[in-house]
C-alpha cells in the first residue's frame, strides 16, 4: 500500500475523529453562551453569534492528513471564536456599558 493508499485509509477516521471532537469541545465550551452586547450598524442588543477563526477547508484537511495538526488547528479554531451581530453580522460588537458611555458623549456633544 503506497502513500496515497494510506491517506485514503486515515482520511475517514481522522475526518470522524474531528467532528466528534469538535461537536464535544463545543458543547463543554458553550458555544451561544457570552455577554450581551450593542452592535453599533443595526442597534441590536444580544449576546452575539459565535464564529471561529481562521478557514473549515483547512480544518479539514489537517484532521484527514495527520491527527495532531487537526486537533491543535481545532482547539485555536473553538478556543477563542470572536462574535459577530446576529442580525447584521457586523464583528465590532461593544460591551452595553461602552455602549451607553458613547451614547451619552453623544448627547453631550449635541445637546
Amino acid at each position: 500500500m503506497g502513500l496515497t493508499g494510506s491517506f485514503l485509509a486515515f482520511a475517514p477516521v481522522g475526518l470522524a475523529l474531528g467532528l466528534v471532537f469538535k461537536l464535544v469541545l463545543g458543547l463543554l465550551t458553550g458555544g451561544r453562551w457570552g455577554p450581551v452586547r450593542y452592535c453599533p450598524a443595526c442597534g441590536l442588543v444580544a449576546r452575539g453569534m459565535p464564529v471561529p477563526r481562521g478557514r473549515l477547508s483547512l480544518e479539514l484537511l489537517l484532521w484527514m492528513a495527520f491527527l495532531l495538526p487537526g486537533l491543535l488547528y481545532t482547539l485555536w479554531r473553538v478556543s477563542n471564536p470572536h462574535r459577530v451581530c446576529v442580525s447584521c453580522h457586523h464583528a465590532g460588537l461593544l460591551p452595553l456599558d461602552a455602549a451607553q458611555e458613547q451614547a451619552e458623549a453623544q448627547r453631550r456633544r449635541q445637546g
